[in-house]
């Protein structure tokens, strides 16, 4: 009896809480959300840092970024603070110790999504303190390392200002003097940024600056390998036309270098005479027709030496067809009439007799 005086109440009590609604045990979204997680201590220091460094408040947010590197050593958050520092630090204007920021990033975690962007960061702040050789290798260094990663047109760009400035005349530092010639190192500096990216924007005017500076430096021969792939691998663009030219200018000067040898003499004819038959209006076409003119006085003096030196009793004849040579291939140069005058001054080959008596 007592039994049933307990039980009779507790299974009233049991439908009355079911007739409520009961223990919410699905529908009760705190309950139902199994995984639902708080914003842990470290992320809202971090959320209040970027707030203060979006508002331009560098230093304040800095300081709050540092805290919580000593403060939670072992958070997954610690490669974007340290970027976030590094950030804080460019915008300080505290170029070098932002690089010891983005290196410890790169070292301590190099397979973080923030390592990429921070190798090009070291590029920047380098730039930033004039360290050019030094950030052009910071920039190769995130092409080797994280290929694919990053502003491909960005980087390339900025190598190749780095590799202008040293073509330009930047000397590169030997114990702590400069006094070593750019243009070796311009030089390599364009032939890695063909190599990164073959037809990117920035590969032609790469390939036309390679070709440049190893006519700067006298390497004709090769200079003129590099122009000629600009003709083969960029034709219409800008720099075909000068190229075109400069490929004249090569032989043009190899034929100095050789005493005028014939051969590199036709060569630089020919091309300053395609050049000229390409882009008839181009500036450089008045210095295209000095320089011809100048390589067929340099034929017709040599062809002129030669008929002199058959003016002779003995080869009059190999005179005469040496100084008719002059006169019918060169006949705007000078010695075209210097060899009428001899010409007329030989004798007669029917009669012996000198033409002018």
């Amino acid at each position: 009896m007592k039994f049933l005086n307990i039980t009779i109440p507790l299974i009233v009590i049991f439908i009355m809480i079911q007739g409520c609604g009961g223990i919410e045990t699905e529908t009760d979204p705190l309950v139902r959300e199994e995984g639902l997680e708080f914003p842990d201590q470290a992320s809202i220091i971090r959320d209040n840092a970027r707030l203060l460094e979006d508002d331009g408040n560098f230093k304040d947010a800095r300081v709050i970024y540092e805290d919580l590197v000593s403060d939670y050593p072992e958070s997954d958050l610690l490669p974007e603070v340290n970027f976030r520092i590094g950030r804080c630090l460019e915008e300080e204007g505290n170029f070098y110790d932002a690089i010891d920021w983005y290196e410890n990033l790169v070292d301590d975690y190099p397979d973080s999504d923030f390592a990429p962007e921070a190798q090009f960061r070291i590029g920047i702040c380098l730039e930033e303190e004039d360290e050019l050789l030094n950030a052009f290798d910071a920039y190769q260094k995130l092409f080797d390392e994280y290929p694919g990663k990053g502003s491909l047109n960005e980087i390339l760009n900025r190598e190749y200002a780095i590799g202008e400035v040293f073509m330009n005349g930047r000397k590169r530092l030997f114990l702590f003097f400069r006094i070593r010639s750019g243009l070796g190192t311009a030089e390599d500096i364009f032939r890695a940024i063909l190599k990164n990216a073959t037809f990117s924007k920035v590969s032609t005017r790469a390939q036309y600056s390679l070709g440049f500076v190893l006519q700067m430096q006298g390497d004709y021969t090769d200079a003129i390998l590099e122009y000629n792939q600009v003709l083969t691998n960029y034709p219409g663009t800008e720099v075909i036309p000068l190229a075109l030219f400069n490929i004249g200018v090569c032989y043009y000067e190899e034929a100095l270098s050789s005493d005028y040898d014939v051969g590199e003499v036709n060569k630089a004819l020919q091309n300053f005479t395609r050049f000229i038959r390409r882009f008839p209006d181009n500036p450089n076409r008045t210095e295209a027709e000095e320089k011809i003119r100048e390589l067929i006085d340099q034929k017709a003096e040599k062809a002129y030496a030669i008929a002199n030196y058959y003016n002779s009793p003995d080869s009059f004849t190999g005179a005469r067809i040496y100084y008719q040579e002059v006169i019918d291939k060169y006949p705007e140069s000078r010695y075209a009439r210097m060899a009428e005058k001899k010409l007329a001054e030989l004798p007669d080959p029917d009669t012996g007799d000198h033409q002018g008596d």
